[in-house]
């Protein structure tokens, strides 16, 4: 395992996602979920730092 590199290993990392994906899809929304709330996390992170720029 130590002789794999990051780019080896992480297609083997989204092919085991697409397995459990394809036997759980609630683990897929699951995914979409956490995806969704992390964009909306960083789209109100970068209002909030614009708005805070803009102000100065």
């Amino acid at each position: 395992m130590k002789k794999d590199d990051p780019l080896n290993s992480q297609p083997r990392i989204w092919a085991n996602l697409v397995v459990i994906g394809n036997q759980d899809p609630l683990f897929i929304h699951f995914l979409a979920k956490i995806g969704v709330v992390i964009f909306i996390a960083l789209a109100l992170t970068g209002v909030w730092k614009y708005k805070g720029k803009r102000k100065k």
